[in-house]
């Protein structure tokens, strides 16, 4: 009863609600004939009135069985967030859902979407809420019979299309899975008669900023928000705070009655939507002034970049942005064109793989190149690790001393775990003396510090009768390269050193692709930040980035240096070791070769080595450079159109939240008005009063509107 008085049920005229009537939604999107000007369909600027949704699901919110059924009785089916019973269970029994595995990486969510639980009614619930004021859809909340599977968001998102939706053309859906749930959207949509979607409705799909990153490579360009026109400044994360929220009553729900459990919980998400909309100006405040230094920011870095580039070439990468984003609404592999296209030399993960397949051929155990794989990273974690070690200071603190005992034992678990499969493919006698001096590595890219040794806390391996103290970080790994050549022969696993020779090739092309990419970094920071540079903050923060790319460039640099001492032990061949030459501290230095290749006194000038590699046959270091501008460009012109559109959508959406708030006065002194008779004196007061709120809240909705026009 509470709830049909405070959205105006009970009054003259206003019938019984339905889907979805009894709850609060966001004041700020764009909602036709609530929110939205009259004018706004001749509006030149149609992308400021997309729609943004964003889905995802609950595993916390679970339900058990009734153990009577019959004895549950719903008093307000589907009008509030959760949705109605009998449609949604009729649309489960028509649905198909073809069963598959992700195609992208592991993706739980698809693996286990057809994972079924005992005695369980619902194993969870999936929402639709809108991304950029964090306020759940009405009517779109469904309960999952199994998984998170596509027939149950489908359904969700099915309704919060019907939320007033009218006449907008555009709409961006961000789910963490949408690389697979977008595949086949619209045919889902159109062979289901309890799913509804508009007939021109462009669908711009996208992933959450957080999610993404744990997809493949490609999934970031094809669908971050950062390339999304029209998404301005958006995580696309926002229903896991929601979730935290949410899963404090998903204990004392798990063991109610249906009803009742639907009932708890869409109080809490009225509530919650409740609390979004009377704080909406103050975050819509907050969030304006926060953008207004970051798009200064982000104008003067990208005006720099602009003036420091060959004007042909940003009308052409422009173009490029353009036709890829025409088309990836019907081919999102259109937007490949965002990464940097260079042929690589075959990777250690391609390698691997290769390798794998072939291992029975060859006589080799299966696992055998797993393992191997499996000492070269435990290696690279040791180099990693030790010159985190000599990068702490003399005396270390005891937070610091705690970091470093964790991070050890973490590795000497992994060490434990190679070195105890080591019997099943390499058998040496416990009495060779040969290996019984490698148990410690001593080669761990000191060479490749920035820091004197001296200057920093190295705890190296004290010495105990003879005998070094193992540090998990200088175990020497068993692989055939720890052995030797000779070693190997006498071992007869000369088959086992050759396939760690094409393992450490994969390793030595994926670490000079890094290279390259660092050092491309950083010549793009000296050109376009370090240069440009006018006030010491900005110089601060500049050098600071540089400094970062050069802890990863050293990283790397020690990791190209162990795969190739450790060719040279497999008896790497002499055309080899001169493909994969020896790298020296002044090959990574970044001349004005590399930051300008064009300029005057250049013509004489060499690169180090590895720029002019030939991988594929196709790489040039002026080429490869020009791509990777190409490529910082069209990032950076991303990230300046997203903070433009987020300056842009912020003013309209204050705009918006003042119409709201004076749509919602206004339906309330109607309603006050439409109740003249004595009778209804308790009606009148309480439309009166609920007038006087909303218009307080349009008040403060004008002010701000105001003060952004004006331009402050």
């Amino acid at each position: 009863m509470k709830d049909m008085m405070r959205h105006g049920f009970g009054y003259p005229g206003r019938a019984r609600p339905g889907p979805g009537d009894l709850t609060f939604f966001c004041a700020a999107c764009p909602q036709p004939g609530v929110n939205l000007p009259p004018e706004w369909k001749e509006d030149e600027n149609q992308l400021i009135y997309t729609r943004g949704f964003m889905m995802d699901g609950n595993f916390s919110a679970e339900h058990l069985k009734m153990r009577r059924p019959a004895n549950d009785v719903a008093i307000s089916d589907g009008t509030g967030f959760m949705v109605g019973e009998g449609r949604y269970k009729a649309h489960l029994k028509v649905a198909k859902e073809v069963k598959s595995k992700s195609s992208c990486n592991n993706h739980k969510a698809v693996n286990l979407a057809n994972a079924d639980r005992h005695k369980l009614e619902a194993t969870g619930i999936g929402a639709t809420a809108c991304p950029r004021h964090g306020c759940f859809l009405p009517h779109a909340v469904v309960d999952f019979q199994k998984g998170e599977r596509q027939m149950n968001m489908d359904y969700s998102f099915s309704q919060a299309l019907g939320r007033n939706m009218e006449n907008i053309q555009r709409v961006i859906l961000l789910y963490d899975i949408n690389c697979q749930y977008g595949v086949h959207l619209r045919q889902r949509f159109t062979e289901s008669p309890y799913l509804h979607m508009p007939r021109r409705l462009e669908i711009v799909q996208g992933i959450g900023l957080f999610h993404v990153h744990g997809h493949q490579d490609a999934c970031f360009m094809r669908y971050s928000p950062t390339f999304i026109p029209g998404a301005g400044l958006v995580d696309g994360e926002i229903l896991e705070t929601l979730w935290s929220s949410l899963n404090k009553v998903s204990g004392s729900t798990r063991g109610m009655a249906t009803s009742h459990r639907k009932e708890v919980l869409n109080r809490h998400m009225n509530d919650w939507n409740w609390k979004k909309m009377i704080n909406i100006v103050p975050a819509l405040r907050k969030k304006y002034t926060a953008n207004l230094p970051l798009m200064e920011d982000v104008t003067t870095s990208y005006n720099a970049m602009v003036a420091s580039a060959d004007p042909e070439m940003i009308q052409a990468w422009t173009v490029q942005m353009e036709e890829a984003q025409r088309k990836r609404l019907t081919d999102v592999k259109a937007m490949d064109v965002f990464d940097i296209r260079t042929d690589r030399a075959p990777s250690r993960a391609d390698i691997q793989l290769s390798l794998t397949d072939k291992e029975t051929q060859h006589g080799l155990q299966r696992g055998t190149i797993a393992w191997l794989s499996q000492g070269i990273k435990v290696q690279e974690a040791q180099v990693s690790l030790a010159a985190h070690v000599r990068s702490l200071p003399k005396s270390p603190t005891t937070e610091q001393k705690i970091d470093l005992l964790n991070r050890r034992k973490r590795l000497q678990t992994r060490v434990d775990a190679h070195e105890g499969k080591k019997a099943r493919y390499i058998v040496i006698e416990d009495n060779d003396e040969d290996d019984n001096d490698k148990d410690v590595d001593d080669d761990l890219g000191e060479e490749w510090d920035a820091v004197e040794p001296d200057d920093v806390f190295w705890a190296a391996p004290a010495r105990v009768s003879g005998n070094a103290i193992r540090l998990a970080e200088r175990v020497a790994i068993t692989l055939p390269s720890t052995l030797g050549h000779a070693r190997c022969e006498a071992l007869n696993i000369q088959q086992l050193a050759a396939r760690e020779l094409k393992l450490r090739e994969g390793q030595a092309n994926d670490t000079l692709h890094q290279i390259r990419i660092c050092l491309g970094q950083k010549s793009f920071l000296f050109r376009t930040s370090i240069r440009s540079a006018r006030s010491q903050h900005n110089k601060t923060r500049a050098w600071g980035d540089v400094n970062a790319v050069d802890r990863t460039l050293q990283h790397h640099a020690r990791v190209y240096s162990k795969a190739r001492k450790a060719m040279v032990s497999l008896g790497a061949s002499e055309a080899l070791l001169n493909h994969y030459k020896v790298l020296r501290q002044e090959d990574l230095k970044v001349s004005t070769a590399v930051a300008d290749p064009n300029m005057r006194g250049q013509r004489a000038t060499t690169m180090a080595w590895f720029w002019t590699m030939d991988i594929r046959g196709d790489a040039e270091g002026q080429a490869w450079m020009e791509e990777f501008y190409r490529i910082n460009w069209i990032k950076a012109k991303s990230r300046y159109d997203r903070v433009r559109e987020e300056h842009d959508l912020l003013k309209h959406e204050i705009l918006w939240t003042n119409i709201f708030f004076v749509h919602q006065s206004e339906a309330w002194i109607n309603r006050m008005r439409a109740c003249l008779s004595d009778d209804l004196a308790g009606h009148r007061a309480f439309a009166g009063k609920q007038a006087d709120m909303f218009k307080a809240l349009a008040d403060e909705a004008s002010a701000l509107h105001k003060f952004t026009m004006n331009g402050q």
